[in-house]
Order: structure tokens, then sequence, then C-alpha cells
């Protein structure tokens, strides 16, 4: 459960997500060698990163941070945005000396958190129009089973390409 020692945590849980997308770096480049000392250097002086952490719990209760990403909101069963006012918080990277305030949270049977990377919504078409929230909304609403897998193909559907053009990830969960 997230408490009020995840800035303690903080530092190693950075380091673990920059590990992680390094990683991912070097297999999308097709690269199996690290790159130089220099270069991971400057990537980590240069590092700002937004994240939306989570612990669920017990009763659908969610202890969370929000460092800067925004992009997440709450279904009810009925498929009505939920009210939710969070604080959230600066990205991360910006001001080291900041404490990320932990949010509550509690899903009821039904709702789903729908968390997503602004490369969704800003996907544009032939004309230059967003694939925008609207439409996000749609997609999770209108879906028979798998929620994000039909915003990724709605989203691909109105850009008319056959990948999208930025970062896209999605995720649904529900309290059953």
């Amino acid at each position: 459960m997230i408490s009020a020692d995840l800035n303690i945590i903080l530092p190693e849980i950075l380091l673990a997500v920059y590990a992680m997308l390094a990683l991912v770096g070097a297999v999308y480049t097709g690269k199996d060698k690290l790159a130089s000392p220099l270069v991971w250097a400057t990537a980590g002086v240069m590092l700002i990163m937004a994240l939306w952490i989570g612990s669920f719990g017990e009763n659908g209760s969610i202890s969370f941070i929000d460092a800067g990403h925004g992009h997440w909101f709450i279904l009810d069963a009925e498929g009505h945005l939920r009210a939710i006012s969070p604080v959230g918080n600066i990205p991360i990277g910006i001001d080291p000396a900041i404490d990320y305030a932990t949010e509550q949270i509690t899903l009821e049977r039904g709702d789903r958190l729908v968390l997503f990377s602004d490369g969704i919504v800003e996907q544009r078409n032939r004309t230059g129009e967003e694939f925008g929230l609207r439409r996000l909304l749609s997609a999770v609403r209108d879906a028979a089973t798998d929620a994000a897998e039909s915003v990724i193909r709605a989203a691909l559907q109105h850009s008319e390409t056959a990948s999208l053009r930025d970062d896209a990830s999605i995720a649904i969960i529900e309290r059953i």
C-alpha cells in the first residue's frame, strides 16, 4: 500500500522505470549493447517523467500518486463519468524537493479506472482532427469485451493508418 514513505522509495521506482525504458529503447532500435556512458548520463540528467502509480486495496480502495500524468478517469457501472477531483502533482524530475501527495479513491463494483497516454487522444486523421476524449469514452462504453483493444482499434480507424503515430498506451481496470 502506498504510504507517506513513497518518497523514500521513489528513486528506486524511477531507476527501475528508467531501466525498463532503456531496455525497450534498445529493443526498439535493434541495439543489443548499452549506449555509451555519456549518453546514459545525459539522459539521466534530462529525465522528466509523468507517472501514475497506484496500489489497489480491499473493498475497491486505491491509493495513488499522479505525478503529472493527468490522463485518467473513472466510468461507473452505467458508463457515466464519475466526478473526481485529484490534487495531482508535477512530473517527476522538475523539482527534486517536491513531496508527492498520496491520494485515495474507491472503485464501486462495475466501476472502471481508465488510464491512457496522451498519444491516444492526440492521434490525428488526415484532416488534422484529433481522436479526442469523446471518441475514447465512446470506445470504452461501447466495447462488449476488451475495451482497451477497442480504443486502439478506434484510434487506428480514426487516424486511417496501420499504426499509431505516437506513444499509445491504455490500461482499464474494472472492479468486479
